[in-house]
Order: C-alpha cells, then sequence, then structure tokens
C-alpha cells in the first residue's frame, strides 16, 4: 500500500474525534456467527454451541482496527488470532486491549499492510478472516496480494 494511505490512516486513528472505535463486534460477525450455527444444524454437522469451540480455531482480522473481532472471537470461544492495520497508532491500542482482557496470549497484532505477507501467519492455519470493510480500501494490484495470502493461509474448512 502507498506509504500516503498508511499516513492517512493513522493520522486518522490518532484523531479521537474523527474516528469512534467500538469495542463490541459489529453486527456483521454477529450475524455471521448467528448463520454458521444456524447452518450447523441444519446440515447435521457437529453441534452449534461446538461450532467455534475449537482450540485449533485460529481468526485472522485484516484491517483490524482497534482488534474488537479478534478479540470477542478470543473471549468468546478462546480461539487464536491475529491482526493486522496499517496504522501503528490503533495496533497499540489493539495490544493494550488485549492485554488488559488477559487475552495477549491468544491474540496478536502488528502494524502493516493487508497486501504485505502475513509472515506471522503458517500456510493453511487460519479458521475465519474477518475483513470488516478493510480490502476496498486497497488499490487492484493489492487486491491480487492479499487474495493470494488468504488462499495461502486458510484451511480448507475456513470460512472468509
Amino acid at each position: 500500500m502507498e506509504h500516503s494511505q498508511h499516513f492517512a490512516w493513522d493520522r486518522e486513528y490518532q484523531d479521537p474525534s474523527f474516528v469512534s472505535l467500538s469495542n463490541e463486534p459489529s453486527s456483521h460477525l454477529l450475524a455471521f456467527l448467528k448463520w454458521a450455527r444456524e447452518d450447523a444444524i441444519h446440515n447435521d454437522r457437529r453441534h452449534p454451541n461446538d461450532l467455534f469451540a475449537d482450540s485449533d480455531l485460529r481468526v485472522l482480522d485484516v484491517g483490524c482496527g482497534n482488534g474488537r473481532h479478534a478479540l470477542y472471537m478470543a473471549q468468546q470461544y478462546g480461539s487464536k488470532g491475529v491482526g493486522y492495520d496499517v496504522s501503528p497508532t490503533v495496533i497499540k491500542a489493539a495490544r493494550k486491549q488485549s492485554a488488559e482482557a488477559g487475552l495477549d496470549n491468544l491474540v496478536d497484532f502488528f502494524a502493516q499492510s493487508i497486501a504485505d505477507p502475513f509472515k506471522e501467519i503458517e500456510d493453511g492455519s487460519v479458521s475465519l478472516v474477518v475483513d470488516a470493510m478493510a480490502s476496498h480500501a486497497l488499490y487492484v494490484g493489492e487486491h491480487t496480494m492479499l487474495l493470494k495470502e488468504l488462499h495461502r493461509t486458510m484451511n480448507a474448512d475456513g470460512w472468509l
């Protein structure tokens, strides 16, 4: 991602009057979790209460902001997670929230573009990718780079 976009996003996160970040999971994530449980019931898959209660569940939160989605999944399901955002300012806030919640052993955050390789993530290890409107800010070539990384990191049964 261009350096100017990094700078612009970081400036926005530095001004709390401009960007208001919620600590609650988005309605989109909650709707997906509800759908996944209902799908498990309808298709006679594993018990819906166990659907995300898997010690191997790994969440990748692209454009994570303050980390609310990865932190929610860790709190609710004990999942491990990684979040990426271009803003060092918001990554610092996400790490602080993670530590305060006692989840820093489960979730970590990194300041980098989501179009760059996810060096901290092994091939086929991601179960759930959360993209809450981050990829729309990428340029065409960067979308291709992100999709290649998602393909590399997601496991065969993963959700995007």
